[in-house]
C-alpha cells in the first residue's frame, strides 16, 4: 500500500505541474491566434534628423534602435522604403546639459544630459500612424571630470545609455501595437 500512495503522490504532482504549465498564460508570440506562424513584418528605420548641435548624435540612437529591433525574428529590416510594411521615422529636437549639483567654488560637478524627441511608426500601405510621439524627454546624469576629455567620456555613457532605454522603449511599443 506505500508504493501505491507514494505512485499516487507522484502523480499528483505531475498533474499539478502541467495543468500549472497549461494554464499559466504563456503564448508563442511567434504564432497567430491559429497557431500558424507569423509572417515577419518588413520595417525601414531611417536616420533620425538631428536638430541639435550634438554631432553623431543620429549615429548612436540609430544603433541602439536598430539593435533592439534585431532581436526579434518577426522584425525583418529593410534598407529601401519602398520594401517595407512599417517606416519608423524620428527626429532629435534638441540638447541641454543643465546642472545638478555643485562643488567648491560654485563649480558644477553633476550636470544632466536632456534631450528632445519625436518619433512615428507609419503602416506603407495605409499611410496610417501606428505610434506618435512628440517632444518626449530624455534625461540621464554624467558627472563632470578633471579634464575634458573624462567628461566627454561621461557624457557619451549617458547619451547611449539614454539611447538604449529610449530603443528599449519604442521596441516594446512595437511588440504591443504590431507584432
Amino acid at each position: 500500500m506505500d508504493k501505491i500512495t507514494k505512485y499516487a503522490a507522484l502523480a499528483i504532482i505531475y498533474l499539478t505541474v502541467a495543468c500549472f504549465f497549461a494554464g499559466c498564460g504563456y503564448k508563442n508570440p511567434y504564432l497567430d491566434s491559429d497557431g500558424a506562424t507569423k509572417a515577419p513584418v518588413s520595417m525601414h528605420v531611417p536616420m533620425w534628423t538631428n536638430q541639435t548641435n550634438e554631432l553623431g548624435l543620429e549615429s548612436v540612437f540609430h544603433r541602439e534602435l536598430t539593435g533592439w529591433l534585431q532581436k526579434n525574428r518577426q522584425i525583418n529590416l529593410v534598407s529601401e522604403e519602398d520594401n517595407a510594411d512599417y517606416i519608423l521615422k524620428g527626429t532629435l529636437l534638441s540638447i541641454e546639459h543643465p546642472a545638478l549639483s555643485y562643488g567648491q567654488f560654485d563649480q558644477a560637478v553633476e550636470l544632466e544630459v536632456r534631450i528632445e524627441v519625436n518619433y512615428t511608426l507609419t503602416e506603407t500601405d495605409s499611410n496610417n500612424v501606428v505610434i506618435k510621439k512628440s517632444r518626449k524627454k530624455l534625461e540621464e546624469p554624467y558627472f563632470v571630470a578633471g579634464n575634458w576629455t573624462m567628461t566627454r567620456g561621461n557624457l557619451e555613457k549617458s547619451l547611449k545609455k539614454m539611447a538604449e532605454k529610449l530603443a528599449e522603449e519604442i521596441y516594446m511599443e512595437i511588440m504591443f501595437s504590431v507584432l
